[in-house]
């Protein structure tokens, strides 16, 4: 058994063993009965619901809120609906309960600026997970001893002030903005930087050590199989495929498959700071398909950004060019 098949079946494996102990812990949580305890209830409570399109499920859990045993005058149910288009707002508006009021997003703001910023911010992300070109060609240096000018100093601290630049947003650089940007998706953001990180891991180390070997295949298998069995035991609605999302799900999933097999292949057989070359111009053709399919209007500082971050890897490349790894 190879090293590159070893280690997707280590991380599958871990990856489902977390998944299972958040279930399993989540199951074991003892509930909690206020009667059994001798308490002077005082604090205000405030519990805020986000609905969208929930009139089914919104009946019975306000009744079940009544039902607590804290007293009444003390917590108040505030529900804010999320431009729902069916009774959503009437089932709270005419709720027999006087601690249950509602607020409704389309008396502060309009539909389309909340889609124009939802559809900013997925750009966003995108755009920071593109950091990756520059992490795998300082792991190219670190991991397989790629030989390297001090020109790629400054071409990471581009790419890095490219990505501060575009979530910054509008106006460009603005810590504050940036903190607010972040904060309100921490775990977003996050995720799409570690992404980076995890991928230029994953190309240097199956350079090192797959020797020609391919563990793609069954690694996205093995993620499939976790993430279904986690779906199942969680208590989500039941999927709902129409025709069109069924038409894009496949060409997208069309697309992701044979775009990480291609790459793959190169990575295995080919050069790795050329295939990451000709990858420093994807934030440019995402940002402009993402866009387009999203009727986004970008504005000059995004574009700024994804040209800052181009430059910043495309200095890192020709800082590697011409440099064989030691050894080689």
């Amino acid at each position: 058994m190879n090293a590159l098949l070893i280690i997707t079946l280590g991380l599958a494996f871990l990856y489902g063993i977390l998944m299972l102990s958040y279930s399993y812990g989540w199951r074991r949580l003892k509930t909690f009965n206020p009667a059994a305890h001798a308490y002077t209830f005082s604090t205000k409570v405030s519990v805020i619901i986000p609905a969208r399109d929930e009139e089914k499920n919104l009946p019975p859990l306000l009744e079940a809120l009544q039902q607590q045993s804290y007293p009444a005058n003390l917590f108040e149910v505030i529900v804010v609906d999320d431009f729902s288009e069916d009774g959503t707002p009437d089932v709270v508006k005419y709720f027999p309960a006087t601690n249950v009021r509602l607020i409704r997003m389309s008396d502060h703001i309009s539909k389309t600026q909340r889609l124009n910023s939802y559809k900013k911010k997925a750009i966003e992300l995108g755009i920071v997970n593109y950091l990756w070109p520059c992490f795998t060609v300082i792991l190219a240096i670190l991991i397989n001893g790629q030989r390297a000018s001090a020109w790629v100093v400054p071409g990471i601290a581009l790419s890095l002030c490219g990505i501060v630049w575009v979530v910054g947003g509008d106006g460009g650089i603005s810590w504050d903005r940036l903190v607010a940007n972040i904060s309100s998706n921490p775990l977003s953001y996050g995720l799409a930087f570690s992404g980076a990180i995890i991928w230029a891991v994953y190309c240097n180390v199956t350079k090192r050590y797959a020797d020609g070997k391919n563990g793609v295949a069954l690694f996205f298998m093995l993620t499939a199989i976790v993430l279904w069995i986690k779906y199942g035991m969680s208590a989500e609605p039941a999927l709902a495929f129409g025709g069109g999302a069924t038409l894009e799900l496949c060409v997208t999933a069309g697309a992701m498959a044979a775009g990480y097999a291609l790459w793959n292949l190169g990575i295995l057989n080919g050069n790795l700071t050329l295939l990451a070359t000709a990858s420093y111009f994807t934030p440019v053709l995402s940002t402009f398909f993402a866009a387009t399919w999203l009727s986004t209007r970008l504005t000059l500082t995004f574009w700024q950004g994804v040209a800052m971050v181009t430059a910043g890897s495309l200095i890192c490349w020709a800082a590697t060019r011409g440099r064989s790894a030691r050894g080689s």
